[in-house]
């Protein structure tokens, strides 16, 4: 990439640093971002604050910053791919996830299906415990002799 010239601004009367004109840094850096860079990675890289590098790309209230501080542009304008960071590759996809009913539950809709098995076996299946399991045994009679 052909490093772009820095258009100085003039110091303010009451200004204590040099400012560059932003919009050729905005550039080089939205390039950067393009190319799958993370802006952490391009602030650590260059040295330059994150702030400074969201500030340059969005602005604080949805307008984008006019000017920059020379020393951050000429440090975020040095920075190239050559010496940022390897991309990574995309993380895989999470996988969904699965709503765990509560023992009862779990136990009851087993039930619907198989009843003639040991505490233990219902135990294994279900991934509960086998005091589990005999608890909810008992209640399930319980239940049924109140009716």
């Amino acid at each position: 990439m052909s490093e772009p010239k820095i258009a100085v601004r003039p110091r303010g009367a009451y200004s204590r640093f040099d400012w560059a004109d932003a919009a050729p840094v905005r550039e080089h850096v939205q390039s950067l971002v393009d190319l799958g860079y993370s802006k952490r990675a391009i602030a650590q890289t260059s040295g330059v604050p994150y702030s400074t590098i969201l500030a340059l790309l969005k602005g604080y209230n949805g307008s984008p910053r006019t000017k920059v501080m020379i020393e951050n542009a000429e440090a975020l304008l040095r920075t190239n791919p050559l010496n940022l960071p390897p991309l990574r590759e995309p993380a895989p996809p999470k996988p969904p996830r699965v709503v765990k009913h509560r023992p009862k539950t779990r136990y009851e809709t087993f039930l619907k299906v198989d009843y003639e098995r040991s505490a233990r076996e219902v135990a294994e299946i279900l991934g509960v415990t086998v005091r589990a399991v005999r608890y909810y045994r008992r209640r399930r009679r319980e239940e049924q002799s109140r009716a």
